[in-house]
């Protein structure tokens, strides 16, 4: 049932699929991100995402990864991925409150763009993570975010924050 999360207890949730993908510079591996918690891994409450590795010469998924998201709920969940090399990343994490259609227009709002490193991490695949807890080994985060784009809003939009950021680019 891909409609509604209602008869499902494992997997992705619904509408929240793969929601990052970035290639690393040397075209080795794609690396695609759970854009929040599997239902079985904490759902709307969890706060451990999965980053999965797919070697682009197979397209077969070679690797998983725990991210730890700095919290759950308000929608909270990673809207983009963007490789800086072959292991180092930046992620962009938001929650769905700000200026939108049907958006809680209200603090807290959340969106910030964190640098990770995958050099460490270990493999996840087949361990099922505990609700919001990630698993030992997880991707390393500089707890400082890069950027806080909820600090405040484009002038044009009088300064209040938007709902969604969804896209992040490097060049």
């Amino acid at each position: 049932n891909f409609a509604s999360d209602d008869s499902n207890a494992l997997g992705r949730r619904n509408n929240r699929g793969f929601e990052g993908l970035a290639i690393t510079p040397d075209g080795t591996y794609a690396y695609a991100m759970l854009q929040s918690a599997m239902l079985d891994e904490g759902g709307s409450d969890g706060v451990c995402n999965r980053i999965v590795k797919f070697d682009t010469v197979t397209g077969q998924a070679v690797g998983q990864y725990a991210y730890q998201m700095e919290g759950a709920k308000q929608g909270q969940g990673v809207s983009a991925l963007v490789a800086l090399n072959n292991t180092e990343f930046l992620v962009l994490e938001r929650n769905n409150a700000g200026l939108g259609v049907g958006a809680d227009n209200a603090a807290p709002f959340n969106k910030k763009v964190f640098q990770i490193d995958l050099s460490s991490a270990k493999d996840v695949t087949g361990v099922t993570f505990a609700k919001n807890v990630c698993p030992l080994g997880k991707v390393q985060k500089i707890a400082r975010p890069l950027l806080d784009l909820a600090l405040a809003g484009p002038a044009q939009l009088n300064g209040h924050v938007p709902e969604k950021w969804e896209g992040l680019a490097v060049g």
